[in-house]
């Protein structure tokens, strides 16, 4: 073998060191900027515990496996099964796996939570808003899955009790959170009307509501190009604001 062809070899196998290298660091660049999307999205959304007194702490789990024949009995089924069902998806949902939520997504789950938002049975309403906010706390895929609810949740928000208004305020702050490399489902929940009726939620006498409003409303404002003068021009918002900000913190 000649000397030229000795140093083209050396630099064949040089470049193709160079070019694995550089895929590991690649890779590993991929891997840290999904570990730190995860964090950033996490820590600005938050999973619905606002009932966590009331569930009794033997509550059984339910793994993503269920989860299909638990949203096709919603589908299939009437009153009180309906119920159980629901309460079985807030549970999944509410877990450590977010397979859960991918198969829940993938089995059609928000046309079954959109049917029970837009029926006369309050509890299901409920129910369903706790799972949509589950929902929402996943991924980017998850939460954009769960959008189309953003306009049933809103009607319900202004409508409802206490406990309803505080769920479908905390779902459509989980919509809205992910806002730390993405605007855009922010803006649309902006775009269907959020804006509003979760400023006027922030005077609700009910200390639940009025937290959670404050925590939404800074989802629907955080990230690039917030836009604050929209907040300001809705209706008594800076006032409200100023408000919230001179009342004296609660012993």
């Amino acid at each position: 073998m000649s000397s030229n062809e000795g140093a083209v070899g050396r630099n064949v196998k040089k470049a193709g060191a160079i070019g694995k290298g550089l895929a590991k660091r690649t890779s590993a660049r991929q891997d840290a900027t999904a570990a730190l999307r995860k964090h950033a999205v996490m820590s600005k959304r938050r999973a619905p515990n606002l009932d966590a007194s009331l569930e009794p702490a033997s509550s059984p789990q339910v793994s993503p496996e269920e989860v299909p024949a638990l949203v096709a009995a919603c589908r299939a089924e009437g009153g009180k099964a309906v119920s159980v069902a629901l309460v079985a998806l807030r549970r999944a949902l509410s877990g450590e796996e977010e397979a859960a939520a991918e198969v829940a997504v993938a089995s059609g789950v928000v046309d079954v939570l959109n049917a029970a938002l837009a029926g006369s049975c309050a509890q299901n309403q409920v129910e369903a808003a706790q799972v949509l906010a589950n929902l929402a706390s996943w991924s980017y895929a998850c939460t954009e899955a769960a959008l189309p609810a953003a306009p049933l949740l809103i009607q319900r928000m202004e409508g409802g009790s206490a406990r309803m208004q505080a769920h479908c305020i905390l779902a459509i702050g989980n919509m809205a959170g992910d806002t730390t490399f993405d605007t855009s489902l922010r803006d649309r929940m902006r775009a269907n009307g959020a804006l509003l009726p979760v400023v006027r939620a922030l005077r609700s006498t009910s200390p639940d509501v009025a937290r959670t409003a404050a925590w939404a409303l800074a989802n629907l404002i955080r990230g690039p190009d917030p836009r604050l003068q929209e907040v300001f021009a809705t209706d008594g918002a800076g006032a409200t604001l100023i408000s919230l900000l001179l009342r004296p913190a609660p012993p």
